[in-house]
């Protein structure tokens, strides 16, 4: 089981669960965008491009002025840049 290096214990006492730690490290990563979840604040594709772009400056700088209304073709791009560059398969 791989190790966190952030505080074991949430505010409450509990120990937060897998997604609670990604969600916090994806929130942590991109304080400009308000993501609470992992279904509708990922659907225009540009959190994904945020998200690439916070990982590797410059792989998708334009991120935040990408049409909403073309979500496949958003995270197409964004998915494209971390292949080529970065080597995570689409």
């Amino acid at each position: 089981m791989p190790m966190w290096d952030e505080e074991e214990e949430a505010d409450d006492g509990k120990q937060k669960t897998p997604k609670q730690r990604l969600l916090g490290w994806i929130q942590n990563k991109l304080p400009e965008l308000p993501i609470t979840n992992f279904n509708r604040d990922w659907q225009t594709g540009r959190a994904l491009g945020a998200l690439v772009d916070s990982c590797a400056p410059g792989l998708c700088p334009d991120w935040d002025q990408w049409d909403q209304t073309k979500p496949v073709d958003n995270a197409r791009e964004a998915m494209q840049q971390a292949d080529d560059w970065l080597g995570i398969p689409q």
